[in-house]
């Protein structure tokens, strides 16, 4: 890495100073900087309901069977080299610090039925490109448009 951050690999892009250095300090599209933050993309997979059978709230500890579609999803996003993350209330900061527990079996539940862990975050960044999640309601962007309509009828 270059001291903004970026990659010295080549291609080397236009966006240069006089020494061959990419002057963008965010993601250059034309150099391999696009690259690094391909590295740093990641999807996000809901827990409860969308990797795991979710009936009712029975404790941080117990996590539902896997849900087949979804493990193998994951698998394969995996096995192509995508990052994928645990995206759940579950990880969100509680007074009694219960977060860290749950982070503790969620990981162990992807060792087990996933092969893998898999980081756990409740905070998604500009670096996830996606989120698989029982509750959302996908949005058109820029328009506030409902792709589908809300199955707990909270649409228009």
């Amino acid at each position: 890495m270059n001291r903004r951050g970026h990659d010295d690999f080549i291609p080397r892009c236009t966006n240069t100073d006089a020494r061959g250095v990419c002057m963008y300090v965010g993601p250059c599209l034309e150099c391999s900087n696009a690259r690094a933050r391909k590295r740093r993309d990641w999807i996000g997979v809901d827990l409860d309901g969308t990797l795991a059978h979710y009936d009712k709230w029975r404790g941080v500890a117990h996590i539902g069977a896997p849900i087949p579609a979804m493990v193998e999803r994951v698998k394969r996003w995996l096995s192509e080299g995508r990052t994928v993350k645990i995206m759940t209330a579950r990880a969100a900061p509680r007074d009694d610090g219960s977060e860290e527990t749950a982070a503790f079996f969620i990981r162990r539940w992807c060792q087990e039925h996933l092969g893998q862990e898999l980081e756990v975050t409740c905070v998604k960044d500009g670096y996830m490109v996606e989120l698989w999640d029982d509750r959302a309601v996908s949005v058109e962007e820029n328009t506030g448009r409902a792709l589908a309509p809300s199955r707990r009828g909270l649409g228009d």
